[in-house]
């Protein structure tokens, strides 16, 4: 599952870990699926357990696919990588609509996400 990849691959996972820093946490983000268009194609949005962190997934049958976001909390701000190999002007909309979304905005996502199960 997707959702378990997030999380070794927010974790680090274990390529690339080095011997003198502890492990970190891994971050779970299985909560939701809230639906929300970004962009002009669907997205499925999880929370994560940290109450500020999003995952955005494109939804099903989005030229989107196979794509994901991670809109992460960290040192103060939010900070959006992606990954995958959907079409790029789908993801490209989508990552514009995102990186303009306030702090408030984001938080109530992943507010909303958390109030949500499969």
């Amino acid at each position: 599952m997707i959702l378990a990849f997030l999380g070794l691959l927010l974790a680090g996972g274990p390529l690339g870990q080095q011997q003198d820093r502890p492990e970190p946490t891994p971050m779970k983000c299985e909560s939701g699926p809230v639906y929300r268009v970004f962009g002009g194609t669907p997205w499925l949005v999880y929370g994560c357990d940290d109450g500020a962190s999003v995952v955005v997934v494109s939804g099903p049958g989005s030229p989107a696919s196979p794509f994901y976001f991670l809109v992460a909390f960290n040192d103060g701000a939010y900070r959006i990588t992606g990954e995958g190999n959907g079409d790029q002007a789908a993801t490209g909309a989508a990552f514009e609509e995102l990186k303009s979304l306030d702090r408030s905005a984001i938080s109530a996502l992943a507010e909303e996400a958390g109030r949500t199960s499969d």
